[in-house]
């Protein structure tokens, strides 16, 4: 927003209501829809005028919203439309204003003026997205300055970190076609202030804006718009932050591949997969999730497997079915082994007997136990059943393991473990 220096501003109502000449001025002052914004500089009075007259309805909507911004004044909701936005400001006047545009509902609402600049994107803008992504920081920047800061309404969360990666990618498309001189000027890059408010809001939103988040700063780093690693390095606050929102994606990834929800489930686990953070723990818990495909649908399993690189080959496994037409000598298989589990501690015979039957069975008919007695879950009623007279709750304890039946790449599960309510 620029500063306008032109000349005087009528000083009352009256005197603007009186002379069109005064209306006229403040018209051009205020400039025609979608042209640059120029702040008026005017006295207390003299605004307090211009803002009566604006309450009077005679200018169209957009114009009445550009001479509130252009006075510093917060518009009434009624004019705060993503409409009205769109035709009356560009793209950089809009993100310039986000304090003003804000609504308090009590949380502070910025998602129709961001979602403005979303469509404006969209249309093929010729904004410079470093100068939009400048504007955000600068809001970031008048956020985290407040004393006592207004909490952000989630769909405000959303859109500002879906806003960033936006101008994150349009910046990099921008940066590979650019030919810069090579003494030009080290550009200050907005996006690493942007990167830790997004990572800081993201922290305490709901499960969107994390994932939105991670993509983020996925891209960000790919694109080579910013050094995450560097930053890794060097920001302790960061990185506890972007750590706290990671642990929250893993766990949102794999309620996804539970609920077999494969589209979602693989694309946001190759996002955590190329992260540039926890690369070993994020490698660790793919493979975790592997080895545990039973708590998995059949649908989800093989995405398991891409993670890991593992070519989809035939196991060479004995050819057992769990079609219940068929299961018979499974179900048999799978109940001996329990027995034989729930004995073990009965002698050196009994440990051996149930070594040996659970080394058969896993090697040469892929039957394996599955889990770790005395660990808390989520209830999945795909692996878990409550014991007697218990009652489902979303978190249970293991009291036996479950097996599993491993056969061309997938597991099935054959007798389901038993769990008993956690609170």
């Amino acid at each position: 927003m620029h500063r306008d220096r032109g000349g005087p501003v009528a000083s009352t109502v009256d005197a603007l209501n009186q002379r069109e000449t005064m209306a006229d001025d403040l018209t051009s002052r205020i400039g025609p829809e979608g042209s640059p914004l120029h702040r008026i500089k005017a006295t207390k009075e003299e605004k307090l005028a211009i803002q009566q007259v604006l309450a009077g309805k005679q200018y169209a909507p957009q114009i009445r919203l550009r001479g509130y911004l252009a006075i510093g004044r917060v518009p009434s909701n009624e004019l705060i439309t993503e409409e009205n936005i769109v035709q009356a400001l560009r793209p950089e006047d809009s993100l310039g204003c986000l304090h003003l545009t804000a609504r308090r509902i009590p949380f502070l609402d910025i998602e129709i003026p961001l979602a403005a600049v979303s469509k404006e994107l969209a249309r093929g803008t010729d904004a410079n997205p470093e100068r939009l992504a400048i504007k955000l920081a600068q809001f970031a920047n008048r956020w985290d300055s407040l004393r006592a800061r207004p909490r952000l309404t989630d769909g405000s969360v959303y859109q500002f970190i879906e806003l960033v990666g936006e101008l994150a990618e349009r910046t990099a498309t921008r940066r590979r076609v650019e030919k810069r001189p090579r003494n030009a000027k080290k550009r200050k890059n907005p996006f690493g202030p942007l990167i830790k408010f997004v990572i800081r809001l993201a922290k305490e939103s709901e499960m969107r804006s994390r994932l939105s988040a991670v993509k983020v700063v996925a891209a960000l780093h790919r694109a080579r718009i910013m050094d995450i690693e560097e930053q890794l390095g060097t920001d302790t606050d960061f990185t506890a932050a972007l750590g706290h929102v990671w642990k929250k994606a893993v766990l949102d990834v794999e309620g996804m591949g539970i609920e077999g929800k494969t589209s979602e489930f693989e694309q946001w686990a190759t996002t955590l997969r190329d992260l540039p953070f926890n690369r070993e723990e994020t490698q660790s818990t793919f493979e975790a999730w592997n080895r545990d495909a039973s708590r998995f649908p059949p649908s989800t399993q093989p995405i398991l497997k891409n993670l890991l690189g593992i070519a989809p080959a035939g196991v060479g496994y004995l050819e057992l079915t769990v079609d219940q037409s068929a299961a018979v000598q499974t179900t048999q298989l799978a109940s001996i082994l329990l027995q034989l589990w729930d004995a073990r501690d009965e002698g050196p015979k009994a440990r051996e007997a149930f070594a040996q039957l659970q080394s058969v069975l896993e090697g040469f008919f892929g039957i394996r136990l599955g889990g770790t007695v005395g660990d808390v879950e989520n209830y999945n009623p795909r692996i878990h059943e409550m014991s007697y007279g218990d009652k489902k709750t979303a978190t249970v304890k293991l009291l036996r393991p479950w097996v599993e039946l491993s056969h061309h790449g997938r597991a099935d599960i054959i007798v389901r473990a038993v769990v008993k309510s956690q609170t």
